[in-house]
């Protein structure tokens, strides 16, 4: 009796079927995790675009002794020239300087950064809100602080890590 050999040339189907399912399930949990890095590059880039920002506040307190009502007076650019990939703007509201988020992260999204003079009382110290001028009287070395901030509708993990537990 002869036998008959049968050389394989290629893979079965339920081969495939199984490399495809594998394939599957690592993009299903690649994915996600992708897009939470994607929206930390984002908002990372929020921190980036509003360092002039902080200059300017710092030298405009440096130098009147209070917090500049707006962008204008602090001299910086309108919100809506200061824009990223992350970023639809850069406001300077009474000292505080709000990144708000472009849809491609979260559009109400905001990361606050609130100016702290060197001798403020901190104990009434809010994120989001400048501490009054006259909290700081001596303010001798001319340093200001940031609080670093961000609304409910920035999810913590996409903000950085000094961003995260402003206290």
């Amino acid at each position: 009796m002869k036998t008959i050999q049968h050389k394989g040339k290629g893979f079965t189907l339920i081969e495939l079927m199984i490399v495809v399912a594998i394939v599957a399930i690592l993009a299903a949990i690649a994915l996600p995790a992708y897009q939470d890095y994607t929206k930390r590059a984002r908002v990372s880039e929020a921190l980036s675009m509003s360092s002039y920002a902080k200059v300017a506040v710092a030298e405009f307190f440096n130098t009147q002794n209070r917090w500049p009502v707006d962008n204008q007076e602090a001299l910086v650019m309108a919100s809506t020239s200061i824009v990223g990939k992350g970023v639809s703007g850069v406001t300077v509201d009474r000292g505080v300087i709000k990144v708000t988020m472009s849809h491609r992260v979260v559009s109400t999204g905001q990361l606050w950064l609130t100016p702290i003079a060197d001798g403020s009382d901190l104990s009434s110290a809010r994120p989001g809100v400048a501490l009054p001028s006259s909290s700081a009287p001596n303010n001798q070395s001319g340093s200001i602080k940031w609080l670093c901030s961000h609304n409910a509708d920035l999810k913590a993990k996409w903000v950085p890590t000094e961003c995260r537990n402003p206290n």
